[in-house]
């Protein structure tokens, strides 16, 4: 046995009936209505649902009822329904072949409906059915939004949405079974409309909504009836309706009084007779309850609902192929697993070997490295040493270019003194040597220069030369005094920087004199004229 609820939700409000369902029939456990207030949203559009699913679950709690999956009835007026024919086919294409002859010439577009078919019996198919090859399934179609709005509806409540369904299934199934096995119909009736259904047992033969004239008067009643039966009664091949059932309690007696306004018998369906629990239904509302009992009458019948909303047909694949294709999936994963367990085993072979490869590597440079240790510490030694090394042949070469012209200014003392500590360039041992070029220079020896001369510009140009240069630093100079009518004597004190010899760049600018035969008669051994004395030199 399973526990249900069934709910029939419209614009008067939402009918609930709980039940247990059993092979013999449902056993109904309670009954109520919840009336829908002025500022409810209309029934199973997504605006609204989640307010509709609290007050039905306030009213659950207060009326003792223990929580169900529910199974939700459908109006006509929100469904399309459609008679399609189709080839035979096997059961796995047979949803695929359906839903593509019922969408041919829907407006809707495929992505924003949900579609499930029944198929019909051969003998609705043609008039001819062994004939007559085809097929014949009924199609319902329902937007999605609507059952989105049924979904937020359960989900507010707490429940869980087990199936969705059209009304007129539900009046076909809450008819009592005809002995003969005929057409009968159904028509429920409330305030603002109603549904007229047209059946063979769980068959469908016709749906129609009343309009909400129906329900004013049993004239008017009887006049949309009359319509209705009229239509059905046109369709090819279609059976006479054998009775009519009115969805009603049987003492108000519209049965009786639609009797003698239509051509056949009429006769009452109260769905709350017997052992329904009616405390708190109004008597005008207890036909309202013949679809959620017939609901229950369906799920009953059989474990699929005849249309069902929430787990449409959809095609499959056959069994066998199923199986076919486990199986050689299962082989192809075993193959594909067993390939990636040696390959992956093949590479993690391949990686401790190369980890041990660079260990045996790491420890030989670290041997090296120990038994190099001495040689870096002289190197070091060796590039400290260099670091504060002057070159004073190129020093007094330059200072030969910075005075060219003894005659006004001649050097009377070139004093270096390497007294000053050099920048220690050499790295620890094992880190890597700075680049020379980017250290910042300092001066590693101190040099002082006298000169004698009458030509002051000449001095200071010399003095200038020193300040200019990137190589000396904190260049002074003073003047001493007199040199005893050969002009003033000069000093210059300064810092010498470190440079290799590539960085002394200054060209000694010298006219050599041209040199001239010597005399037939003069001696061989002499010295030639003018080599006594160079201009310009130092």
């Amino acid at each position: 046995m399973s526990r249900f609820l069934a709910l029939d939700p419209d614009a008067r409000g939402l009918f609930v009936l709980a039940g247990t369902v059993t092979k013999a029939g449902p056993q109904v456990e309670h009954a109520f209505a919840l009336p829908a207030g002025p500022d409810d949203a209309r029934p199973l559009t997504p605006a609204g649902m989640a307010a509709l699913g609290v007050k039905l679950k306030d009213a659950l709690k207060q009326a003792g009822i223990a929580p169900a999956p529910v199974l939700l009835v459908l109006g006509r007026d929100r469904v399309i329904f459609k008679d399609v024919n189709y080839p035979p086919s096997s059961p796995a294409d047979e949803p695929a072949i359906v839903r593509g002859q019922a969408g041919r010439d829907l407006v809707e577009a495929l992505g924003d409906v949900l579609m499930d078919y029944t198929p019909l019996p051969r003998r609705a198919t043609s008039l001819n059915a062994e004939s007559d090859p085809l097929r014949q399934a009924q199609v319902v179609i329902v937007r999605k939004d609507v059952v989105v709005g049924a979904r937020e509806l359960c989900d507010a409540a707490g429940l869980r949405l087990a199936g969705v369904t059209p009304r007129p299934y539900a009046l076909a199934a809450s008819l009592p079974e005809s002995p003969t096995g005929g057409v009968q119909a159904v028509a429920s009736v409330w305030d603002g409309g109603g549904e007229f259904v047209v059946c063979r047992g769980l068959e469908v033969l016709y749906a129609r909504t009343l309009s909400p004239l129906a329900g004013q008067s049993d004239a008017a009643l009887a006049g949309e009836l009359k319509r209705n039966l009229t239509v059905y009664a046109g369709q090819r091949g279609a059976a006479a309706v054998e009775v009519l059932y009115v969805a009603e309690v049987a003492v108000h007696g519209a049965a009786g009084r639609l009797a003698d306004l239509l051509p056949l018998p009429v006769r009452p369906l109260d769905p709350c007779a017997g052992s329904l629990t009616t405390a708190g239904v109004a008597d005008e509302l207890r036909g309202r309850f013949a679809a959620p009992l017939g609901l229950l009458w369906l799920r009953g019948h059989g474990p699929v609902l005849p249309i069902n909303f929430t787990v449409p047909r959809q095609p499959k694949a056959a069994p066998t192929q199923v199986r076919f294709k486990a199986l050689v999936g299962g082989l192809v994963a075993a193959a594909v697993v067993g390939l990636l367990g040696v390959v992956g085993f093949l590479e993690l072979q391949k990686a401790d070997d190369r980890i041990a490869g660079l260990q045996s590597q790491k420890a030989d440079l670290d041997a090296e490295l120990k038994r190099s240790e001495l040689d870096m510490k002289r190197l070091a030694a060796v590039d400290e040493f260099e670091s504060r090394q002057v070159v004073w042949l190129d020093e007094l070469y330059d200072l030969a270019d910075r005075v060219p012209d003894v005659s006004k200014v001649s050097v009377t003392l070139f004093d270096g003194d390497p007294a000053l500590a050099a920048p220690k360039l050499a790295p620890r041992p094992g880190q890597p040597a700075p680049d020379p070029k980017l250290a910042k220079l300092a001066p590693v020896a101190r040099l002082k220069i006298s000169l004698r001369g009458a030509d002051d510009k000449a001095f200071q140009r010399a003095y200038d030369g020193f300040q200019a240069d990137k190589f000396y630093a904190d260049t002074k100079k003073t003047i001493q005094g007199d040199a005893g009518g050969k002009g003033q004597l000069f000093e210059l004190q300064t810092n010498v920087l470190h440079r290799p010899p590539a960085d002394y760049l200054r060209r000694l600018g010298v006219t050599f004199p041209t040199r001239t035969a010597p005399p037939v008669d003069a001696d061989p051994d002499a010295p030639p004229a003018g080599d006594d004395e160079l201009p310009g030199g130092n």
